[in-house]
């Protein structure tokens, strides 16, 4: 949400947050001089497109700016909070991979035409590549905010240990969380991680291999790259226990010439600004059928409303869930 918030005003778009709940994130792109709030009544001009990721968030800000259409971003099948919204004015889906494509297509019945998938990307303004890599891995990290030595963190350690390398955890959970990620990445040789972890520890330049709570999966190479792309390196490619021997074979896989491959592919064709590219289309794709449709009417939003109550999906959520929801306002102007 930051960055694509940042890099749609660094282009002359006026982005807009809004959060139930605001954190340090909300700081941070309070302080770039994006306005972020926490009830969308103090915005006094409705958006030209609502961007909306999680169900409440986006439901909230259909329902507080009528007749704005909208586009839904979903990231994950699995928590409630990813379960799409269905609205008359919402006439898109973007996804991050092909499996959260087929999950709205067969598990939702959202229609194949309105869901595009748009590949998870990385700041590679941020993400500076390291310097070469040693023909040996020497430290390795392992990068996930579920890791800790009490769970998955010992076997990672335990192999790491068995082949002379030493091993760092980054996340919450180990009580390491890491806020600058862009500065502790390229101090290591090997990464384990998935999804957007991932892809920000190859864009530095080091080795990655793939492994989550959910299990292991694959050293990233110029082999597989582009089907781990397609799946967001992310739970589908997860098909395997973590084990000791696992880590250890994925480790002796460990090539620092193709790694170097991987990351100059990853930089040129995961790029924030190549991605903004193609979200500002599917923009500007909704705002011009919104224009030529404008269907809905307080009928069919009220029927809308009240099915997502029948479906328990409007509600007092979990206090331990997430928030993110991006509001992009007066995008048509700047896009006309």
């Amino acid at each position: 949400m930051r960055d694509v918030a940042l890099e749609l005003r660094r282009r002359g778009h006026k982005p807009l947050v809004y959060s139930p709940r605001l954190g340090v994130v909300a700081e941070e792109i309070h302080s770039a001089g994006i306005p972020v709030v926490d009830d969308p009544r103090l915005i006094a001009s409705p958006p030209d497109l609502i961007h909306g990721q999680h169900h409440l968030e986006a439901m909230t800000a259909l329902a507080h700016f009528p007749g704005v259409p909208a586009v839904c971003f979903c990231h994950g099948w699995i928590p409630w909070v990813e379960t799409p919204p269905s609205h008359p004015r919402i006439l898109g889906y973007v996804v991050v991979s092909e499996i959260l494509r087929d999950s709205l297509i067969c598990g939702y019945g959202i229609p194949e035409d309105k869901v595009t998938i748009i590949s998870n990307f990385v700041d590679t303004a941020r993400f500076r590549p390291r310097g070469p890599l040693p023909n040996s891995p020497r430290k390795a990290l392992l990068f996930d905010n579920l890791a800790t030595e009490e769970n998955y963190g010992r076997t990672i350690r335990q192999a790491c240990s068995s082949l002379g390398i030493t091993l760092d955890i980054a996340g919450f959970s180990n009580g390491n969380p890491a806020m600058r990620p862009e500065t502790l990445l390229g101090c290591y040789d090997l990464v384990f991680a998935r999804g957007r972890a991932a892809l920000e520890s190859l864009a530095s330049g080091v080795a990655v291999i793939c492994c989550g709570p959910e299990g292991a999966g694959p050293m990233v190479s110029l082999r597989n790259v582009e089907q781990l792309r397609r799946q967001n390196f992310g739970r589908a490619i997860l098909e395997h226990a973590i084990t000791v021997d696992w880590a250890c074979e994925r480790i002796r896989e460990y090539d620092p010439a193709d790694a170097m491959a991987v990351s100059r592919l990853i930089r040129e064709r995961m790029s924030l600004t190549a991605t903004v590219d193609r979200i500002i289309e599917v923009y500007q794709a909704i705002v011009e059928s919104w224009e030529t449709r404008r269907l809905q009417g307080p009928a069919s939003e009220m029927m809308t409303a009240e099915s997502g109550n029948r479906l328990g999906l409007v509600g007092e959520p979990p206090r331990n869930r997430t928030w993110n929801l991006l509001i992009k306002s007066q995008l048509l102007c700047q896009l006309s």
